[in-house]
């Protein structure tokens, strides 16, 4: 899933090089829209599973989400959606589209918020890992990186992002 998600994010760096530069190679629009709505498809619809390192396969088993707590869960949802809405936001701004400015000023606002929630998830998460560890034969510093993977993840995504937005919004 990380190498589609990585080929489609070219794909999209690519067309939005085009459209910028003003290069009028013919078929970028298309792969443009494409590549987008592909993006936003897979953080819509699986991010929870990419944010917290699930494979695809794993995403229906009940030990994949053994060291990940409801909150890192709910956080991933939020995140994929936000990243959906800065994605949908980026092609209604490059295509020229009514509505891309408002559409991405809300998700800039969404991102925000998505980082100052990563940042602080660790301090609320320690106290579900405490009540894990209590009840089962998991390691402190195993939850302790599952957390840090999760924050990467989220971080390692939303930054560029929230950046690349900024930057068309002013464009």
């Amino acid at each position: 899933m990380k190498k589609i998600e990585l080929g489609l994010f070219l794909i999209l760096v690519i067309a939005i090089l085009n459209r910028v530069l003003a290069l009028k190679i013919i078929g970028f629009s298309a792969l443009f829209i494409l590549s987008l709505y592909s993006l936003c498809f897979i953080y819509l619809i699986f991010g929870f599973s990419i944010l917290n390192d699930i494979k695809l396969r794993h995403i229906f088993k009940k030990d994949a989400y053994k060291n990940i707590s409801g909150k890192s869960i709910f956080i991933s949802i939020f995140t994929g959606w936000a990243l959906s809405t800065i994605l949908i936001g980026y092609m209604f701004k490059i295509m020229l589209w009514p509505g891309g400015q408002a559409i991405l000023i809300t998700s800039i606002f969404w991102l925000l918020l998505v980082i100052v929630t990563a940042l602080f998830i660790n301090n609320d998460v320690n106290k579900v890992n405490n009540q894990l560890i209590d009840s089962s034969l998991v390691s402190t510093q195993e939850i302790d990186n599952k957390n840090f993977s999760i924050k990467k993840s989220i971080l390692q995504r939303v930054i560029p992002g929230l950046v690349l937005g900024i930057i068309i919004y002013f464009i």
